[in-house]
């Protein structure tokens, strides 16, 4: 995760980035299961590095269930200095 990071207002440290993906993970995570899927599975999670949006997380994942598996994209605007 460190390396994909590209903020500008944390450069020197990546830990309010870090933090800002795990929260954006659990929530996402969190989202799916809420909607009855048992399991998930993240395969892309990272800052956004679109000019402009360095207070975005985007990622996609995927989630199992009763009925088989979906694919989801998401994304978590952040705050970089609270994580």
């Amino acid at each position: 995760m460190g390396p994909n990071w590209r903020g500008d207002s944390d450069r020197g440290n990546n830990g309010g980035a870090n933090r800002a993906i795990q929260s954006c993970r659990t929530a996402a995570e969190a989202r799916v299961m809420r909607d009855g899927y048992d399991r998930v599975e993240v395969a892309n999670i990272r800052m956004d590095d679109a000019p402009g949006r360095n207070d975005w997380v985007v990622g996609n994942l995927r989630a199992f269930g009763r009925r088989g598996a979906d694919a989801f994209n998401f994304s978590c605007s952040v705050d970089l200095r609270a994580g």
